[in-house]
């Protein structure tokens, strides 16, 4: 299980994007080469990777630019030899928001990406190897 909350941590902190960007922070960027190295040691671990908006924008452009997030995070991790079809992708758009409100840190922080890892239950990974 270490693992497993290993990556997930690696992959949910430091993940918000620019306004109108799908361009990933740099910070981030280190946190998705790092998750790949771990994931690829671990090959029966999976990512749902959803993408996020702020509430600006239209309901059509928000799910299009959280996508578009989802997608350059799957496109780096697969970079740093994640094979692709471990990696799916989603867009919530400005569905749910973690903060509600419009000041500048709330909107910094609904653009993001979520990660849930995905573990086959007989994986090593569960069982608390690193």
């Amino acid at each position: 299980m270490q693992v497993v909350k290993r990556i997930y941590h690696l992959l949910n902190v430091d993940n918000q994007f620019a306004y109108d960007s799908i361009e990933v922070n740099p910070k981030y960027m280190g946190h998705l080469a790092e998750a790949a190295n771990i994931l690829k040691q671990h090959p029966t671990i999976r990512l749902s990777v959803t993408g996020h908006a702020d509430a600006d924008g239209t309901t059509e452009y928000n799910e299009k630019i959280a996508k578009g997030r989802a997608q350059q995070v799957k496109r780096y991790l697969t970079i740093f030899g994640l094979a692709p079809g471990r990696i799916e992708t989603h867009s919530l758009g400005e569905e749910l928001p973690l903060y509600e409100g419009d000041s500048p840190g709330v909107r910094l922080t609904n653009r993001r990406v979520s990660i849930e890892v995905i573990a086959d239950k007989n994986s090593n990974a569960t069982q608390g190897a690193l």
